[in-house]
């Protein structure tokens, strides 16, 4: 039961790290295309290494339901002063979030 189980979560976890890169590619100024993707890989796989350790840890000592609680009323605290101070590109958020122009030369 386990083997299939694991098969079915790299495989969406495949696709889902597949898709959102695809996105970030495609949304970032042409300009800055390398910088952005560059720091989403070293984020996303970052925070992936981080919040492994920090829940992990935090979750051997006071249980792992708290630790997950602390943790998401952590990322809704600290999530929201950063909405709308602008992208990573530096551009504001309305320009960052439109897809670059694209020339098909």
């Amino acid at each position: 039961v386990a083997a299939p189980l694991l098969a079915i979560g790299g495989i969406a976890n495949l696709a889902a790290m597949s898709i959102t890169q695809t996105v970030a590619q495609l949304r970032a100024p042409r300009a800055k295309r390398g910088q952005v993707v560059g720091l989403y890989s070293t984020g996303a796989n970052g925070m992936r290494i981080g919040s492994g350790f920090t829940v992990g840890l935090f979750g051997a000592v006071v249980g792992l339901r708290t630790a997950l609680g602390l943790s998401s009323a952590a990322l809704v605290v600290c999530a929201p002063p950063r909405a709308g101070r602008g992208s990573i590109c530096g551009a504001p958020c309305a320009q960052a979030c439109k897809p670059a122009e694209r020339s098909w030369r």
